[in-house]
């Protein structure tokens, strides 16, 4: 009998743009937890992340106002638009308004609603909240 054994890649970080929403946890789950999650992040092509900071945040800029427009303002089942938030590394983030203008252009960290870190035997786990 073999064993195979995996080691864990470290997971690297990815820019991406984060909704904010009225509400904070989802007012209903009409499907699974994380296809509701998914609702709340935008991807960001390859190419741009190939650019200059300046270049990709007048994308996500361009990104965030066509998204609105789109959705009409709404992100079910989270409720308004009422941001978005550029996270462009780990530790630095850029808040927009929902026409794509800069609200905060060091916004720092921040917490993404709906979730929380718990751990288990000493390791971090992501862990999804929702209200019952």
């Amino acid at each position: 009998m073999t064993t195979t054994t995996h080691a864990a890649t470290p997971r690297r970080f990815r820019p991406y743009v984060y909704i904010e929403t009225a509400e904070r946890y989802p007012a209903s789950l009409p499907g699974s937890v994380a296809a509701a999650l998914a609702e709340k992040y935008l991807e960001i092509p390859d190419a741009i992340l190939a650019e200059s900071l300046p270049r990709q945040l007048r994308f996500v800029q361009r990104l965030a106002r066509a998204h609105w427009q789109e959705r009409h303002g709404a992100c079910p089942p989270f409720g308004a638009i009422t941001g978005y938030i550029f996270r462009w590394s780990e530790e630095e983030s850029i808040a927009l308004a929902t026409d794509g203008t800069v609200r905060d252009p060091a916004h720092g960290r921040f917490a993404e609603d709906g979730k929380t870190l718990v751990y288990l035997n000493d390791t971090p786990i992501e862990a999804v909240l929702v209200r019952m």
